[in-house]
């Protein structure tokens, strides 16, 4: 069934097919922009299948892009081409698909295999399969592809960036320092070119039957006669959570975790950021003639820088790692615990970006938003509510957080902080929604207004 020999030149005369059959993938992020060209980067045969690092050229960058092959002279479905070599049609695969490689996968990192000079497979402590040889794609995701074999769900990184990837090194470090909350990981696979490393899958504890918050809460909500309680149970929840993973994450000793003091151009970037998002979300709505109260237009960034760096001036901002894209759906609810999953951070952002400490504050934030939006799905704008909501948060966070000095400032001028980053989610999401949901924008939009309205004079 398998064709293992050496096929380069073939598939390299194959690229066409090969562009196209990633380009109408949901993990290709290039959509937008038009392709000049694309190359193999790299070509590992691991006998069995091939390895292929592609190189896509556009007109001011590239980008590189994971693809395993499975070579057959069978006919399955999910073929991206074929040629034919001794009168012998040679079928072409995305091996994402087939159990064979999914096995291939567990065996190596089972086996810490680190013989091949370009792919490695670390083991870590807590690897751990049974004897389930089930297997199955999820259809669901965007970045990347995962699928279910051993108790175990294996995420295939399909967008590709040189250095560690913190949805493997921040969650395994929360493993090592008894935070379980996080899923376990299990093993992983690695590109090495010279001394510089991409990270290929990501093996990990598969939570079977769990549903994330998001998705739970919005069925259960649904004519729910106590919204408001559950809302109150909920946000103390998450606050408790989210207060924990902080407070490990700053306790973690090793160079990239210890905390460090935040400066001027650390909050001047999150300022940037909000200026950006809502200039171009402004420019938008005068554009299709939608309302907004003027305050938007109004705005005095240098008040705002002002009133920052008055806080900067009179007290030392701690720094962390951070999840970095924080939210209910990033919360799996499993046998009546919760799990935080998924610290790649923003996708569209560098490696060195995802890796950036921030302030814990924007994981705050990016939750206290969610639950806001999840109150906003159902029609209801009640910034009374959301005001109960980020209290009662960030009183229960405190608490929780002060068992560590990264918050060694009064609660005045941290709830200042947290306006910053909560208007910047919300800036972020109002760009987001004019771009994919126009239908939504009334819900970062009311945020704004108030928030500006009734905090930043």
């Amino acid at each position: 069934m398998r064709i293992i020999t050496d096929y380069y030149d073939y598939l390299n005369n194959s690229l066409y097919d090969i562009l196209n059959y990633i380009k109408n993938k949901r993990w290709y992020g290039d959509k937008s922009l038009n392709e000049k060209s694309m190359e193999i980067y790299d070509y590992i045969n691991m006998n069995d299948f091939i390895i292929l690092i592609l190189k896509i050229n556009f007109d001011d960058k590239y980008s590189l892009y994971y693809l395993p092959l499975f070579l057959s002279e069978s006919e399955y479905d999910n073929k991206i081409t074929h040629f034919n070599i001794n009168n012998k049609k040679i079928n072409v695969y995305d091996a994402f698909y087939f159990k064979e490689f999914a096995e291939f996968i567990v065996k190596n990192i089972e086996n810490n295999k680190k013989n091949n000079l370009k792919i490695e497979f670390i083991k870590t402590k807590f690897f751990y399969k049974n004897d389930s040889n089930d297997f199955k794609t999820i259809n669901s995701e965007q970045s990347n592809s995962s699928f279910i074999i051993n108790s175990m769900i294996i995420k295939n990184y399909r967008y590709l960036q040189y250095g560690n990837n913190p949805d493997i090194f921040v969650a395994l470090k929360l493993n090592e320092y008894s935070f379980y909350n996080v899923p376990e990981i299990y093993g992983y696979m690695l590109y090495k070119n010279g001394n510089e490393i991409i990270c290929l899958a990501n093996a990990m504890q598969y939570l079977s039957n769990s549903i994330d918050l998001w998705s739970y809460y919005v069925n259960y909500l649904k004519d729910n006669e106590n919204f408001e309680d559950e809302i109150i149970k909920l946000t103390d929840n998450m606050s408790y959570i989210t207060g924990n993973m902080a407070y490990n994450l700053s306790r973690i000793s090793e160079p990239d975790f210890i905390p460090g003091v935040m400066n001027i151009d650390d909050i001047s970037y999150i300022i940037d950021n909000i200026d950006n998002y809502l200039k171009k979300s402004l420019k938008y709505m005068d554009y299709q003639n939608i309302n907004y109260n003027n305050i938007l237009k109004d705005m005095d960034y240098n008040n705002i820088k002002s009133i920052i760096f008055n806080i900067f001036k009179n007290n030392k901002i701690m720094k962390t790692r951070v999840h970095g894209d924080y939210h209910l759906g990033q919360i799996l609810l499993y046998e009546n615990n919760y799990y935080i999953i998924d610290f790649e951070g923003e996708p569209v952002k560098t490696i060195e970006e995802r890796n950036k400490k921030l302030s814990p504050l924007k994981d705050a934030a990016g939750m206290i938003r969610s639950i806001d939006y999840l109150i906003g799905s159902f029609n209801i704008n009640d910034y009374n509510l959301f005001n109960t909501v980020k209290n009662r948060f960030m009183d229960n966070y405190i608490r929780i957080v002060s068992k560590s000095n990264i918050f060694n400032i009064n609660t005045d001028d941290l709830l200042k902080l947290l306006d910053i980053f909560l208007l910047e989610k919300a800036s972020y999401e109002l760009y987001y929604e004019i771009n994919n949901r126009p239908s939504w924008i009334k819900i970062p939009l009311n945020f704004i207004e108030s928030t500006l309205k009734n905090y930043i004079k």
